[in-house]
């Protein structure tokens, strides 16, 4: 059987009034919707192995939400849960998508389910369409960020603007065409910059300069979905911030960038093999401290918490994160029940010379340009916030400057944070599995 191909889309919109994620200064739900939210879906089927790579406007889906799309998406497309691929734009005008928490009320859990069934039936409506394929892929030149982790004199490290620090000056296009008619019927593309051109005073549900970048593709090629991936941007911003003028601006560079890149694509594969892989890895947290020092940390967060009561959401969320990791921590130390390393899953989806390896989580760019020397692909796309959310993922030569990504959000797993290797761990995690995939590809 030749190679298959399948895109389909869906709006996913929340209702005005939803809890919006991105900022905890926010004080109440969205005041209206300046541009949809979508779910876009690729289906491949090489005729030996199906996969699916659903690419939604959200700022994360957790593991559970994961879970939920993966067993939807199986159930109507007939795709081995392993092999479905769930990423997030991160765009920061979105909904609240925690699924299965406690914070969950009866609006967002009434979204959430929708959600599930619109992606799901995305992959249905993706796979009911599949048609013979070609395959080309190209890489653009492009700059829609800057790095954030600005060093100031007085205040350490601050999320400003960096301009001598890492940032990624490309996006890679995946261009996949009618067999029939050489009608592009999907651009998937991939370039690392965090969703957040608007800032917490926006109160308008937005796919952020991502799905602008997307339509702007669209546009270009009639009838074409166009995806957006995004890369390992944990210490990206968009630059310039502030206004939707900006997301226009930026999503217009990246848009016209991947038009050009879709138009350099000289050569496409008829024949393409489909391979997937995952693992789950294990990676160095801190020990546990003595079950009296937890105690002492959970009593100082409670009373942090307690003194902040009657205040707005952005003041409170830190303390209340505080200690609920500290609880976590604590109920670790008393039980015994400690566990060797946070869980971390890497998934790839290789089609011939390209491999798209996911991470659950906000990856410094310079550990994904490290993934993608070391991978026995010629092309590899580092796609974060993928599959889970697990929080901040730094270099080891950034964690002694500290600053927001990470004294106050690295990834923690029963309340211990990760050690400064765990960006090695993740390297060699990923090409592990990559060299799997390579060697399954023949």
């Amino acid at each position: 059987m030749p190679f298959h191909v399948g895109v389909a889309r869906a709006n996913i919109t929340p209702p005005v009034g939803h809890k919006m994620s991105g900022y905890g200064n926010r004080t109440h739900g969205s005041d209206g919707v300046h541009d949809e939210l979508r779910t876009k879906v690729l289906y491949v089927d090489d005729g030996a192995t199906r996969a699916v790579i659903a690419a939604s406007d959200l700022l994360y889906l957790n593991g559970a939400g994961v879970a939920e799309v993966r067993w939807r998406v199986s159930e109507v497309a007939e795709v081995p849960v392993e092999n479905v691929f769930v990423c997030c734009s991160h765009t920061h005008g979105g909904p609240d998508t925690r699924y299965g928490e406690p914070a969950e009320d009866p609006m967002q859990a009434a979204y959430l389910e929708t959600l599930f069934y619109k992606i799901a039936g995305a992959a249905a409506e993706a796979r009911r369409n599949a048609l013979p394929a070609k395959m080309g892929r190209s890489r653009v030149a492009v700059q829609c960020g800057i790095n954030r982790r600005e060093r100031t004199p007085d205040r350490g490290v601050i999320l400003g603007r960096n301009p001598d620090g890492p940032v990624a000056r490309s996006a890679d296009v995946l261009r996949f065409d009618d067999a029939g008619t050489g009608r592009p019927l999907s651009l998937l593309f991939s370039h690392a910059v965090h969703g957040t051109t608007l800032g917490g005073d926006n109160y308008l549900t937005t796919s952020e300069l991502s799905g602008w970048a997307e339509r702007f593709a669209e546009a270009a090629f009639p009838g074409c979905v166009a995806m957006f991936c995004n890369g390992c941007a944990g210490d990206i911003n968009p630059d310039p911030r502030g206004s939707f003028e900006y997301v226009d601006l930026l999503g217009t560079r990246l848009g016209a960038a991947v038009v050009g890149g879709a138009t350099q694509v000289r050569e496409t594969a008829e024949e393409v093999k489909v391979v997937c892989h995952r693992e789950t890895v294990l990676l160095p947290i801190e020990d546990v401290p003595p079950v009296e020092a937890c105690r002492k940390e959970v009593a100082e967060a409670e009373a942090a918490l307690k003194a902040l009561e009657g205040q707005p959401p952005g003041r409170r969320w830190q303390p209340e994160r505080r200690l609920r990791l500290a609880k976590q921590m604590l109920a670790a130390a008393e039980s015994g029940q400690v566990e060797p390393g946070l869980p971390f899953e890497i998934q790839a989806v290789a089609l011939n010379d390209v491999a798209i390896v996911g991470f659950p989580g906000e990856i410094f760019v310079e550990v994904g340009w490290e993934v993608e020397q070391r991978s026995p692909f010629p092309r590899t796309l580092t796609v974060a916030y993928a599959n889970g959310a697990l929080g901040y993922f730094p270099t080891a030569k950034e964690v002694p400057f500290g600053g927001y990504e990470i004294g106050v959000v690295r990834a923690r797993h029963q309340g211990r944070v990760i050690r400064p290797e765990a960006d090695e761990a993740i390297v060699a995690g990923a090409v592990g599995v990559l060299k799997k995939v390579w060697e399954k590809m023949g």
